[in-house]
């Protein structure tokens, strides 16, 4: 008897802790959305008019060209195939191609790396590498829109 609900117990605490993992999974994805989504907000400013006016700059066309490839990068689109995932990745380093930071140089390295194995046809277990990306070029973006945001600020 005590057997019985011991494992009923366990049964209900794997699940309670299967719920808060996912629900901690769809907070971090709301919040990533709303940092993309406040990243390509575009400017606006104020004439002598009075009127309002929308500013597209092009390093928020480049910041959102960026945010294409992060969200083309993202892991949960499995349904890609090894092409389409070859040319995402070689349009990851065509945008990284002239930067020359350590962050960098660790994604074109991983990416290197997913390449390799889609060319030999390795395609299982690569989750965790793609997550690794996907989370190295999140992080990548921040920096770069928050260089972007000190620099209009400046001028």
């Amino acid at each position: 008897m005590r057997s019985k609900v011991l494992s009923q117990e366990v049964i209900l605490l794997r699940k309670i802790n299967w719920i808060n993992h996912r629900l901690t999974l769809t907070a971090k994805k709301k919040e990533v959305d709303e940092l993309l989504c406040q990243m390509i907000t575009p400017q606006y400013w104020k004439v002598s008019s009075g009127e309002e006016i929308e500013i597209q700059t092009t390093e928020m066309d480049q910041s959102s060209e960026l945010i294409e490839i992060y969200q083309l990068l993202d892991e949960s689109n499995v349904d890609q195939t090894v092409s389409q995932r070859i040319r995402i990745l070689d349009q990851v380093k065509d945008k990284l191609r002239d930067r020359s930071c350590p962050l960098v140089k660790e994604i074109c390295g991983l990416v290197d790396r997913e390449k390799e194995f889609l060319r030999r046809g390795i395609r299982q277990s690569l989750s965790g590498l793609r997550a690794r990306i996907s989370h190295l070029f999140l992080h990548f973006l921040e920096r770069n829109i928050n260089a972007l945001d000190i620099n209009t600020k400046q001028n």
